[in-house]
């Protein structure tokens, strides 16, 4: 039996298949993409109709790691994260809740929800992240089947008890929330060109790993009562907008793992409902990917045009990357 792909074979296959196309196009043109897809989901999901759901979920993976990718390779060092996709999530979900830290999830539902804000225990995730770490190198490698049963373990008896409809909303909340993350970062984009005394480059390329960025995190929201750094955005000084900076490159990882998450828990819902349904249906992220795009270890094909370096007409125009 051979060993299932694991998540960063799909990554480096779609980076290759589409490495034409991404070229021009910035992180936020990747997140709309993203999020046109989720949305699809959201109709697959109120129509019932799983086909389409897991077509377009399909859609969704490929377009989330060809997002990390996007991340990682980026030339200016505000949007950059030099972590795969898998460690991305592992920070937030290193095989326990993010919130609890629990292996079974125990958070209570009604008082999370009356928190405005939903920090994690970020200084504990950190040092399971880099315990895990430890004599690995910065890579952690997970199947797709890998992380839907960690989530299954973490979260299979809430999963259980809410309807498909439910994560659904869940999902879409989250997916919106990597897209506010992502307009924080847009916002600051010209920082570095501003002239702010004592904000420099050096400073804002630390913030380009997840032990950095969840470090000066945690430092900055010392002392404070919700453990975040806090910041106004009328003053321009180099202690605001590094703060700022900080503040939404966390949130740019933090809500990719969480979108990531109710996508997992969409397919393991989803599962269970078919087979609840007695539907002649498996919902299988890993063989539809396969149908749809082929084998990674034999090189992706696009399903439109066939090729395998996509050759889709596009007529990206974009001078914002690098600047």
């Amino acid at each position: 039996m051979t060993a299932p792909n694991l998540i960063s074979d799909w990554a480096n296959g779609f980076a290759k298949l589409y490495s034409k196309q991404d070229l021009t196009r910035s992180p936020e043109e990747m997140w709309i993409a993203t999020m046109a897809h989720c949305s699809s989901i959201g109709e697959a999901i109120r129509k019932s109709d799983y086909v389409e759901l897991m077509f377009f979920a399909c859609k969704v993976f490929c377009w989330m790691l060809s997002f990390s990718v996007r991340i990682k390779k980026d030339p200016h060092p505000l949007f950059r994260i030099d972590n795969e996709f898998c460690d991305i999530v592992y920070f937030k979900f290193p095989e326990v809740c993010g919130h609890c830290t629990d292996s079974q999830c125990t958070c209570q539902p009604v008082e999370m929800d009356a928190k405005k804000d939903k920090a994690g225990k970020y200084k504990k995730l950190l040092e399971k992240w880099e315990r895990a770490h430890r004599g690995k190198g910065n890579s952690t490698s997970y199947s797709i089947a890998d992380w839907l049963k960690i989530f299954t373990d973490i979260y299979g008896g809430r999963i259980h008890l809410q309807t498909l409809e439910t994560l659904g909303f869940h999902f879409l909340e989250e997916a919106g929330e990597e897209a506010f993350a992502i307009r924080k970062l847009i916002q600051l984009r010209g920082a570095l060109g501003a002239k702010i005394a004592g904000l420099d480059e050096a400073s804002i390329k630390k913030l380009t790993t997840i032990p950095n960025i969840a470090k000066a995190y945690i430092s900055l929201g010392k002392g404070k009562l919700d453990g975040k750094p806090h910041f106004k955005l009328n003053a321009a000084t180099k202690e605001n907008i590094f703060s700022r900076i900080v503040d939404a490159k966390m949130d740019l990882m933090i809500e990719l793992a969480d979108a990531f998450s109710f996508f997992c828990s969409i397919l393991i819902k989803l599962s269970k409902v078919t087979i609840a349904e007695n539907k002649h249906f498996v919902a299988d992220l890993e063989s539809r990917l396969i149908k749809m795009y082929g084998e990674p270890k034999t090189g992706l094909i696009c399903p439109e045009c066939k090729k395998d370096v996509c050759d889709c007409s596009f007529f990206s125009n974009i001078d914002v990357v690098g600047k």
